[in-house]
């Protein structure tokens, strides 16, 4: 009888230690995913569009400003978000430039934003998203959530392209690409 309540009370705090540790992990929540944001921004100058025949029919402003001013206000919005988000800056124009690596310092983010400067008309967003790809294949966190987030002023006429799919050579205005590489 002593032998079978010694086993009892060990059955019994077996028992109580098998479920406090099953409860413990119940209850105890999800890793946080951190999260990687790539900001990829068109730092372009002014583009003459043509018609395929040497006459120009249409010239853009760059839109440098808007681009930066658009980007600070997103990165704003990411870093007031709840959980850990780090995020890097790439600029494009004829070739890409990794501006700020990632981070969740926002005063690094910005002046990284504000120093660019508008460059030359080629506008080469394969560049942009090689560096962006780059940036989060060094990622190794196996939770993390990873984006990109484009902003240009129009489209592509440097860098390497295909003019098959949806939009080919019969699609009008396809000769705006003035990049025949």
């Amino acid at each position: 009888t002593m032998k079978k309540s010694i086993i009892l009370c060990l059955l019994l705090v077996m028992i109580f230690a098998f479920s406090a540790s099953a409860s413990a992990e119940e209850i105890t929540p999800a890793a946080e995913p951190n999260y990687y944001t790539v900001l990829v921004l068109d730092a372009s100058g002014s583009h003459s569009f043509g018609d395929g025949k040497g006459h120009t029919i249409y010239v853009a402003d760059p839109a440098t400003n808007q681009v930066k001013d658009a980007a600070t206000k997103f990165s704003d919005a990411i870093l007031s978000l709840d959980g850990n988000h780090q995020i890097a800056v790439v600029s494009y124009a004829k070739y890409a430039t990794t501006r700020s690596e990632f981070t969740d310092d926002d005063e690094k983010i910005k002046s990284s934003i504000k120093n660019i400067s508008s460059g030359e008309e080629n506008v080469n967003v394969g560049a942009g998203l090689a560096n962006a790809n780059a940036l989060l294949s060094g990622i190794q966190d196996p939770l993390a959530i990873k984006n990109v987030v484009i902003f240009t002023t129009g489209m592509t006429n440097s860098g390497s392209h295909s003019a098959s799919g949806k939009y080919n050579s019969s699609t009008p205005a396809h000769t705006w690409f003035h990049n025949t590489d």
